[in-house]
């Protein structure tokens, strides 16, 4: 159903991060990372700000680009999300890839070592040393050097059901309804959508409804809307990033519904996941 890698980099600095939220600084220089480990027509003016190339790209390397596929492609689901709770004061963080791209590992985490070493993070491009990094509970990276040997992708396997859980929305959730941004409670049937949409997508199926009527019973919930910005280099403005945390708790909830939830603690919800937005995690109670 879902075939995925985590990857978990553990990184040191001199100084603790200056911004509450770490993923669009991540966002950032990994793009820069990873075009400058894999570009093969490096004079190509790709990604920027007034590029408004279709796929049909005259770079001969488009189609088969990671840098292409990650940062150019419009109106698509990238197969990939940093992980970063908002107000840790380290440099850890995590890094999704999902389906076929899982095969180009080796050059997804020279992307994350040049990054983290060589390009910087943050406005002052801190230079870090990293600890370890770990690939599916596999440590890869130790004392400098790199072994990828018995990684292996994971599937998603459905869990037992638990019959009351906690909704926790650990960085803001940006979902729209009536082309509205929500300012306050989701529905769990808008959340499963979400996330079923994306897994789908990923298979080249995009979803157009829920294709069953959640079945729950929902008890106390405390949700509000935390505003966000970012500053875009490429844009040279700020974004707004600003969504939903809290919780929602549910009883009696479907087998159906619990899977997806699950899956969404993998795959994120909502909008503009790759940054870290939209992470939740199902607490069973």
């Amino acid at each position: 159903m879902l075939d995925f890698i985590r990857i978990e980099v553990f990184a040191n600095g001199d100084n603790a991060p200056s911004h509450e939220f770490l993923g669009s600084a991540l966002r950032g220089a990994f793009g820069a990372a990873l075009k400058r480990t894999s570009c093969v027509n490096p004079k190509y003016r790709c990604g920027e700000p007034d590029d408004d190339r279709q796929l049909d790209s005259t770079c001969q390397a488009a189609d088969n680009c990671l840098y292409d596929e990650f940062f150019i492609r419009k109106n698509d689901y990238h197969p990939y999300r940093f992980s970063k709770p908002i107000g840790e004061k380290n440099y850890n963080f995590a890094f999704y890839l999902f389906g076929g791209v899982c095969k180009k590992l080796p050059y997804i985490l020279n992307a994350l070592y040049e990054m983290v070493c060589s390009y910087g993070l943050g406005r002052d491009r801190q230079k870090l040393e990293i600890e370890k990094i770990v690939c599916n509970d596999r440590v890869v990276y130790e004392n400098g050097a790199f072994n990828l040997e018995g990684v292996k992708t994971k599937r998603f396997e459905a869990p037992d059901l638990a019959n009351r859980i906690t909704l926790r929305f650990v960085t803001p959730l940006r979902m729209k309804s009536d082309n509205k941004f929500l300012t306050s409670k989701p529905q769990l049937r808008q959340i499963l959508f979400s996330i079923l949409d994306r897994l789908n997508h990923f298979n080249g199926m995009p979803t157009t409804k829920l294709p069953f009527e959640p079945q729950y019973k929902e008890g106390k919930s405390n949700v509000t809307f935390k505003d966000l910005t970012r500053f875009s280099s490429r844009q040279n403005t700020k974004m707004r990033l600003g969504g939903i945390t809290g919780y929602v708790e549910y009883d009696e909830i479907d087998p159906k519904s619990y899977t997806i939830l699950k899956l969404g603690e993998i795959a994120g919800v909502g909008k503009q996941t790759v940054f870290g937005l939209g992470e939740i995690k199902i607490e069973d109670n």
